[in-house]
């Protein structure tokens, strides 16, 4: 059993550090400024590169006293290993808004 949870923990580690390597990668390589739809354009390309499964714009229901009250509340911007939510920002400064999101990430 501990077995299976270090090789589950080494996964995840590997995937949580392929995405900064690959995040800091398009962002070097493209610089500033452009619309987050381009930064999630090339994360995609980038992770499917390494085989690494990826979904974009993925929908998320609300529920609301156990009904569901919306079909999109929000959508993730990238699913990794139908895992890992990353959300792109393409700003100067993270705001509050912005640091309520990532609070409300499943």
């Amino acid at each position: 059993m501990i077995t299976v949870l270090l090789l589950i923990m080494k996964f995840y580690e590997f995937i949580r550090e392929s995405i900064m390597i690959l995040l800091n990668r398009v962002n070097k390589e493209l610089g500033p400024g452009l619309l987050e739809s381009v930064y999630q354009s090339c994360m995609i390309v980038e992770l499917k590169d390494m085989n690494i499964t990826v979904h974009a714009e993925v929908p998320v229901p609300i529920f609301y006293h156990g009904q569901k009250v919306s079909e999109e509340g929000f959508r993730l911007d990238l699913l990794v290993e139908d895992t890992v939510v990353v959300e792109l920002k393409s700003m100067e400064k993270v705001k509050g808004l912005h640091k309520k999101q990532l609070l409300l990430a499943p």
